[in-house]
């Protein structure tokens, strides 16, 4: 079965992104043998449990999150503020495929899909997971918006982690964002037990 994500990011932007769901005939992942190196990680209950201290001096609290699930795969989408103010969207994806190479062909896809459009592939990103690399945009409908999201492949896992700060003062840094949404991946992969 094939499912088409489309994750909008209040105030953000549109990100959208084809994403395998591949198991049994029944729709459901089956235990593979994964290569000595890779983790294998099976589903968990979703919580919006978000390790705030990835953001650094930014210091937001939460000031909304809302965790679901699906078989075999969690979003957690939540609403912080800084204390100066700016509004920080976030949104964790994780799904749980059925093998490595399953979820090694989903991040194949996203990434062919964010090369596509130079303006928004960044650049991969080292020491994360099996494999990761990151996307950029700045927006302006509803205010300057500056957004980065991380894909990370971790065994027969993949976690999308967006971080989208919004300001009235202007756009956000880029290595300024793009290093706290890099943190909260590696903080949020680190939480997932493996089986």
């Amino acid at each position: 079965m094939i499912g088409i994500v489309a994750l909008l990011l209040v105030g953000g932007g549109a990100m959208f992104g084809a994403y395998h769901y591949l198991g049994d005939n029944e729709g459901t992942p089956t235990a593979v043998e994964s290569p000595e190196a890779e983790p294998t990680y099976e589903t968990t209950p979703a919580d919006c449990d978000l390790d705030l201290t990835a953001f650094g001096d930014w210091d937001p609290t939460v000031k909304y999150s809302t965790p679901t699930e699906a078989d075999y795969s969690y979003n957690c989408y939540a609403e912080l503020r800084t204390a100066d103010g700016m509004k920080l969207v976030v949104n964790l994806k994780v799904d749980f495929t059925v093998s490595v190479d399953a979820a090694a062909r989903e991040v194949a896809s996203g990434r062919e899909f964010d090369q596509s459009n130079p303006s928004a592939y960044d650049d991969e990103v080292p020491d994360l997971g099996s494999e990761a690399y990151g996307a950029f945009s700045e927006t302006d409908h509803t205010g300057p918006h500056t957004m980065y999201r991380v894909t990370v492949r971790s065994g027969n896992l993949v976690l999308l982690a967006i971080v989208d700060a919004g300001t009235d003062d202007g756009y956000v840094d880029k290595a300024e964002i793009k290093q706290r949404t890099v943190a909260l991946a590696a903080a949020t992969l680190a939480a997932i037990p493996t089986a």
